[in-house]
C-alpha cells in the first residue's frame, strides 16, 4: 500500500521542520550554554587562573600520569 505525497506538500513540510530547527537551536540551546557556563563558574572560578580582566579564565587538573590538563576554561568577569 504505497500512498503518493505532491512535491509541493513535501517540500512545505520540510521547510517548516527545518525552521522549527532552527527556532530550537537558536532558543533552548543558548539557555542550556548559559547554565552550563553558570554552573562552571560557580565550581571553578575561585581556582581558576584568569587573565587580569577575567574575561579568559582556565581551570587545570593533573591527570595519571602527571600531566596537565584543562577540566574547564570560561569567564569569571562578573566576580
Amino acid at each position: 500500500m504505497t500512498k503518493e505525497i505532491s512535491l509541493k506538500k513535501f517540500l512545505i513540510i520540510l521547510i517548516i521542520l527545518a525552521l522549527l530547527e532552527c527556532l530550537i537551536l537558536l532558543v533552548i540551546m543558548p539557555k542550556v550554554r548559559h547554565s552550563k557556563e553558570k554552573e562552571g563558574q560557580d565550581k571553578y572560578c575561585d581556582v581558576a587562573i584568569c587573565t587580569e580582566d577575567k574575561t579568559s579564565c582556565y581551570a587545570f587538573k593533573l591527570n595519571k600520569d602527571g600531566k596537565t590538563t584543562i577540566t574547564w576554561r570560561g569567564r569569571c568577569d562578573n566576580r
